[in-house]
């Protein structure tokens, strides 16, 4: 029987086969396999079939282009204030002032509503849609369509799966942070796959960021070590 444990056990990595773990963890040993970011289960056939169905409900009016936003909220080590939120929108109406565009926004259970409604005021008459949390959540179709991608920084898996996409992606970066999560966002950033949103969207030569094609190759050769 082979053992394998995801996450950071806490424990002597020698407790178990392998270990698969975050690299921003900083874990070590030879059992390990390091990923970039988190598990998920973006496919490009769930884009793809999320995307066809999205499509038929947007408006047909909303112009290009399709600026995704996905909301986290507050947690452990990150607040999402009002004056935030606010500041984000205000600078995307900027953008829409100096070139249509449309804004896919998708929250999450930790978005504060007062958040949510303070972003969307800033966006004034912006081309918007706002999920309004009833029926089936648009996250993944949003992820399909946009063609930019802003994320608030609370999450590593909303991150791993924004990148996973390999569009323009950028961060909203709410107050405070850890060593963790800072380390994962830098990396992104020095790999050129991501930036944080500084009031522009800009285009630049992206690729999907495969974390899990490449854990599946590293874990076949562990395995046939192991057996």
């Amino acid at each position: 029987m082979t053992t394998i444990f995801l996450q950071n056990p806490h424990l002597n990595l020698n407790a178990f086969d392998v270990v698969i773990a975050p690299q921003h963890d900083g874990l070590s040993g030879k059992n390990l396999i390091t990923i970039q970011g988190a598990l998920h289960n973006v496919t490009p056939s769930l884009l793809k079939k999320e995307g066809i169905k999205w499509a038929r409900i947007l408006p047909k009016d909303f112009p290009r282009p399709w600026v995704t936003i996905l909301l986290g909220g507050n947690s452990r080590h990150h607040t999402m204030d009002l004056d935030t939120m606010e500041y984000y929108g205000s600078e995307l109406r900027h953008l829409v002032q100096r070139n249509p565009m449309s804004f896919l926004i998708t929250a999450s259970r930790r978005t504060p509503p007062e958040a949510v409604q303070a972003f969307k005021t800033a966006l004034g008459d912006s081309h918007v849609f706002l999920w309004n949390g009833l029926g089936d959540n648009p996250y993944y179709g949003f992820l399909a369509l946009g063609d930019f991608i802003l994320v608030t920084n609370d999450s590593v898996s909303m991150l791993s799966e924004a990148a996973s996409v390999g569009k323009p992606l950028y961060t909203l970066n709410l107050e405070g942070g850890s060593r963790r999560l800072d380390k994962f966002q830098e990396d992104l950033m020095a790999q050129g796959i991501c930036r944080p949103f500084e009031g522009e969207l800009e285009t630049w030569d992206t690729k999907p960021v495969d974390a899990q094609a490449t854990l599946l190759q590293q874990l076949k050769k562990k395995i046939k070590v192991l057996t």
